[in-house]
Formats: structure tokens, C-alpha cells, sequence
């Protein structure tokens, strides 16, 4: 059977969907909420202020319907990402300047909140753990140790993420979070797969087609050996993929700044249809336009297209099904960090700022770098301004 790469999206849905179910009602257009609810709780009115930037910014565009321009839906994904982009930094600045009311036992589950949207994975969890501890109510408690497994996923790593899991009596858990729930333990077991890759050889990687001028000769000459000495980047990805191409400036800007200290590869395989950004006038970086029923030659075309078009500086390596299944990716992007030795030491899935923050912290300390020097700050900032 084929390996597929897949947009890890429903965790990301159940994640926000459990989140909303557990805390405050946002105030919208036309909501007949008395005003009183939100100021009985402080730090509940300070989330909805926040989620309201995300919103209120959309509600000023209209959504692409299914006959709707190529103009328009460009306008449309713009006006998310900038939505997105007000969001986080509006979480940033509740988080400062709310600091002691945000602090207070009570209002964990908002601090929790806060944290997440601004991509402090690593605090959002501790946070709902601490909402865990001190509620009384059984499915506070279920939803908020729901979250935090999953939050610790993504910044910890799977098998203490597993410890955090076992105590959920998915039983208490209302209709929406039994289905992260069960997400989430189906996924567990493949990261935990994926961990025991840490301080072992990286897989081999076929090269069945290698672009770029740097990457050597296509075939059987392609080895991850190659670049033996180098911290190494490993980035599953596909141009039909969003999240993706978000990730993508900030891999670009990571090559940059570290140099022959760093080489990234971007890992892709045939799936048969793609994203084209031959056109020198699509919008990056969801500009692109969908083809389907490709044959090899109009895919390889197609990744150079793209390589042209978002300025890559590293090699893009068409291997097999194999490849994905070697690393146990179940979703794209999928970043691995293989060290100068050829062991893998780190791994990330999913675009966004915490993810970006945490592969470069991992490059920064096998080169024996501080973030000081300029590297983590200018790509993270580089890769931010595309979330």
C-alpha cells in the first residue's frame, strides 16, 4: 500500500473546538448575550477581546464562494493570514499586559488559551494541566488533560505527551473532544514511532529526481551521506500543501544565515497532482493552481516551477513512498534535524511560529550557536510574517 501524506487538520479543528466548548462565548453580530456574563469574568472577557481581532478583521471581507475569482479568493486567503497574524500578536500583548490578572489560579484555562494562539505551546500545556489540577468539575478536568496531551505533542515530545493522555477518562469528555480523543491516540502511537528515530542513522532517503544545482547527480549518486559533517534538514513536504508553503521562507533564511553549517533538503514524492506557480503573476504563498491527473515529467516541471518562484536555495529531493514511511510521517509538513554524525535528534509537524522556534533552537545547539547571534530571530520573524 502506498504511503500518503496528509494535512494534519482535524487535531487542529478538535483542538479549537474543545477550546471554545470549555471557555467563554464570543461575542458576535447580532448575539443577544447580556454584556454582564463576560464582565463577571475578567480574563474570559480578555480571550474574547482576542478571538474578536481574528473575527472582527474577517468579517469585513466577503468569503469566496464556489464561483468566485481567482482575484478574490487570493484577497480572501490574504485577509486570513493577516487575521491570523493580528490574532497572535494580540495574544502576545494580553499575555503582557494582563499579566496579573492572567496569573490567578482561576483564570488558567484563559492563560491557557492566550498562550496557545500566540504559539507558547510549551506554556499552554502547563497551564491546562494547572486548570486540571484545580477544577472541580470532571469535564474541565478530561478536556483540559486533553489538551495539554496534545499540546505536549508538539512542543515535548509523544512519549511524555502519552503520560499526560493515559489520565483522560475519555467517558467525561463531551461529544467534540471524544473525537480529538481518539485522534489524538491514533496519532500518539505513530509519533511515538517517530521518536524512537532520535540518536539512530537517518533512514536512507532515494533519489529518484534531485533539482537544484548544489544537490548532485538524480538516482542512485543522492545520499543523505553526502552531507555527513552538516546539521541536516529534512522537510517532507508537497506544493499542493499549504502549511507547507508557509514553512518554506523560514527553511529559506535558515539556509541563508547558517551556510555550509546547514543544509536543508526539501523531501517530496509523485503523487499525480500538484500546486503550479508557473505563472510569474500567482500570489505566494497559496497562489499557486491546482492540476490534477500529472504525469512525472509535468511534476518535475512543475516542483521546478515552484522552486523558481519561492527563490528555494536548497535541493528538492523526488523520492518514494518508502521515505515517508522510514521517518513514520503521517502529515506534511514533517521537518526532521539530523545531526553531523547522521543521527536523527529532533523532529517538528506542522507549520507555526512554536514549531519553526523549536527546530531552530535544536540547530542552534548543534552548531554550538546562541539565538543572540541573530539566526533563530531573523528566521523565525522570516517564517512568522508568512503564518
Amino acid at each position: 500500500m502506498q504511503h500518503r501524506f496528509v494535512i494534519p487538520a482535524l487535531t487542529c479543528a478538535l483542538l479549537a473546538s474543545v477550546a471554545t466548548s470549555q471557555s467563554i462565548a464570543v461575542k458576535k453580530s447580532g448575539s443577544q448575550e447580556p454584556a454582564a456574563s463576560q464582565d463577571e469574568n475578567p480574563a474570559a472577557n480578555v480571550v474574547a477581546e482576542v478571538q474578536a481581532v481574528f473575527t472582527d478583521a474577517l468579517s469585513k471581507v466577503k468569503r469566496p464562494g464556489r464561483d468566485a475569482t481567482k482575484e478574490e479568493r487570493e484577497a480572501f486567503s490574504s485577509a486570513l493570514e493577516k487575521a491570523r497574524t493580528a490574532q497572535v500578536a494580540a495574544a502576545k500583548a494580553a499575555l503582557v499586559k494582563h499579566a496579573d490578572l492572567l496569573g490567578k489560579a482561576s483564570a488558567a484555562r484563559y492563560r491557557a488559551q492566550l498562550q496557545s494562539t500566540a504559539g507558547q505551546n510549551e506554556a499552554a500545556m502547563k497551564s491546562y494541566l494547572a486548570h486540571a489540577e484545580a477544577t472541580d468539575s470532571g469535564e474541565e478536568r478530561n478536556e483540559a488533560l486533553l489538551l495539554a496531551a496534545n499540546l505536549c505533542k508538539n512542543s515535548v515530545g509523544a512519549a511524555a505527551a502519552k503520560k499526560i493522555f493515559d489520565r483522560v477518562d475519555a467517558s467525561q469528555l463531551p461529544a467534540n473532544a471524544q473525537r480529538m480523543h481518539k485522534a489524538l491516540a491514533s496519532g500518539l502511537a505513530s509519533d511515538i514511532k517517530r521518536e524512537q528515530l532520535y540518536g539512530n542513522p537517518a533512514p536512507a532517503i532515494a533519489g529518484l529526481h534531485v533539482l537544484g544545482a548544489e544537490a548532485g547527480q538524480d538516482g542512485e549518486s543522492f545520499s543523505l551521506s553526502q552531507y555527513r559533517g552538516k546539521v541536516v534538514l529534512v522537510d517532507f513536504w508537497a506544493t499542493w500543501c499549504g502549511p507547507c508553503r508557509v514553512v518554506i521562507p523560514g527553511l529559506v533564511e535558515m539556509q541563508k544565515k547558517y551556510g555550509d553549517d546547514l543544509q536543508v533538503l526539501g523531501v517530496t514524492r509523485f503523487y499525480g497532482y500538484g500546486s503550479d506557480f508557473s505563472d510569474p503573476d500567482s500570489a505566494l504563498p497559496h497562489g499557486g493552481k491546482l492540476v490534477r491527473d500529472i504525469d512525472e515529467k509535468t511534476e518535475i516541471e512543475i516542483n521546478q516551477a515552484f522552486a523558481n518562484r519561492f527563490e528555494l536555495n536548497y535541493p528538492i529531493v523526488i523520492s518514494d513512498a518508502a521515505a515517508g514511511q522510514n521517518y513514520s510521517v503521517r502529515g506534511i509538513p514533517t521537518i526532521f534535524v539530523i545531526d553531523q554524525e547522521g543521527k536523527v535528534v529532533d523532529s517538528a509537524v506542522g507549520s507555526g511560529e512554536a514549531n519553526h522556534a523549536k527546530i531552530v533552537k535544536t540547530v542552534d545547539r548543534l552548531l554550538g550557536r546562541k539565538a543572540s547571534e541573530g539566526h533563530a530571530e531573523e528566521a523565525s520573524d522570516k517564517q512568522s510574517k508568512n503564518d
